[in-house]
């Protein structure tokens, strides 16, 4: 009788961690094309020039063929710290309402997350959370990149 509890009891808490920690496994079946991506994915490092206040957020294929998203679609730890959700192109949905998010029927849907707060810190640490997330392919920092006319001088096109 004991030797049967003990199991149970395991898978209990297990599911009570899972549920308190608001994260799932990562269970959906990755294309061709989404592990090409991973391929080329690093580790961001609190050295590189990125956005202290927003994030990119790639989502898995499975997912971008939802008709919209919504906050509780990204049910992490520190949600809190996300002020609104962007899809690039249409619409912004804000922390604290229902909206949802059109999703455009796009493979490998991008979405852009703006933060409350400005912290490399919390950038990184709420990646790492939204990539445990089924939904999600990738989450990374949004690059500070320079264009071509920022480096390019007259003096250099002579």
């Amino acid at each position: 009788m004991k030797k049967a509890i003990i199991p149970i009891i395991a898978i209990i808490a297990a599911t009570i961690c899972l549920s308190a920690c608001k994260i799932s496994p990562n269970k959906t079946e990755l294309t061709e094309y989404e592990k090409e991506i991973l391929n080329y994915y690093n580790e961001p490092s609190i050295d590189e020039e990125f956005s202290d206040d927003r994030l990119l957020v790639i989502l898995k294929n499975a997912y971008s063929n939802k008709e919209s998203v919504s906050f509780s679609d990204f049910k992490i730890k520190d949600s809190n710290k996300i002020a609104y959700i962007s899809n690039l192109t249409e619409k912004t949905i804000y922390a604290g309402t229902n909206d949802r998010l059109p999703l455009n029927n796009m493979n490998n849907q991008i979405l852009k997350f703006g933060l409350n707060v400005h912290s490399k810190e919390v950038v990184l640490e709420l990646i790492g959370q939204l990539n445990a997330l089924d939904i999600v392919l990738v989450a990374e920092p949004d690059y500070i990149t320079e264009g071509v006319d920022d480096w390019l001088t007259i003096e250099s096109t002579i």
